[in-house]
């Protein structure tokens, strides 16, 4: 059984860590910033405690990256066990949990867990609705993920009837010269050109 670190300590090892993370991760290194971030999680998981909100934020700052990297199995068991450790402590619809459950979705999309990914996206989207309403910046950029992933998957006419929605809803809550309607508009149109493939390009 190891010995937890001296606080200072632990508190120096974080801080050199977390500066090496974010150089590697400006230098295109996404897998060695996570590496060296991981490093630090075991003692300071012993210091503060698994669920504590710093464990989980490093544990937040580490998925990410290896997302970044190409590591979409593992990372999506550890976005899936976050998802179970904020909405713990946070609530479905915290931010931080609702980033999480997205981020799972998009590591699904990856692997080509289309369905359960779909699953997945539509129950974050229901939750957030619940709590802030579906014209909240989080639901509208939900409901652009949703709509690219149902075109991804070849869906047309659910595709076109959510980014329909979500556009009427963008031009009221944000105006025709914000960049999400007009992102959500550019997609619209490439269903126009009976090109329904290219709105389901980018769903993160």
């Amino acid at each position: 059984m190891h010995s937890p670190i001296n606080g200072d300590v632990l508190e120096e090892r974080l801080r050199q860590q977390t500066q090496e993370y974010r150089a590697l991760l400006a230098d295109k290194r996404p897998l060695q910033a996570a590496d060296a971030l991981s490093s630090v999680l075991e003692p300071a998981t012993r210091a503060f405690g698994a669920d504590s909100p710093r464990v989980l934020e490093l544990r937040l700052d580490v998925a990410p990256a290896r997302f970044l990297g190409g590591e979409f199995r593992k990372t999506r068991a550890e976005f899936d066990a976050l998802v179970s450790a904020f909405a713990r402590v946070r609530g479905f619809a915290d931010e931080l949990t609702v980033q999480c459950r997205k981020f799972a979705a998009d590591c699904r999309i990856e692997l080509g867990e289309l369905t359960e990914a779909l699953t997945g996206l539509r129950a974050v989207l229901d939750d957030v609705c619940a709590v802030q309403g579906d014209g909240s910046e989080t639901a509208l950029e939900l409901r652009l993920a949703l709509g690219r992933l149902l075109a991804h998957m070849g869906d047309r006419s659910e595709a076109c009837e959510v980014l329909d929605a979500l556009y009427e809803d963008l031009l009221i809550v944000r105006g025709a010269d914000d960049p999400l309607t007009g992102e959500v508009a550019a997609a619209l149109e490439r269903f126009g050109d009976d090109d329904p493939a290219l709105v389901g390009e980018e769903w993160s």
